[in-house]
């Protein structure tokens, strides 16, 4: 979803691989800005230290806990002060 944050544009997206593509977990949620003169910022939210109960599929655990833990990641984001 395009926004704007003061004079950068970009995009908020989730990163992750299928089951069958991956040998370990990757589950991000990324904010990727640029600005007008080329500076870029990237920030990036990933689950760590998760236990994987036997028989739970890795995939919709991250996603489970990302979503739970969306509004801290926005609020930290909308906390920054970009010029």
């Amino acid at each position: 979803m395009p926004s704007i944050w003061g004079s950068y544009q970009g995009y908020e997206y989730i990163v992750t691989l299928a089951d069958t593509a991956s040998t370990e977990p990757v589950y991000s949620r990324v904010i990727l800005l640029r600005d007008d003169q080329g500076h870029l910022l990237n920030l990036m939210g990933s689950p760590n230290n998760v236990e994987i109960p036997l028989g739970q599929g890795w995939s919709e655990l991250y996603q489970q806990i990302d979503t739970e833990n969306q509004p801290i990641f926005t609020a930290l984001f909308d906390s920054l002060s970009l010029p």
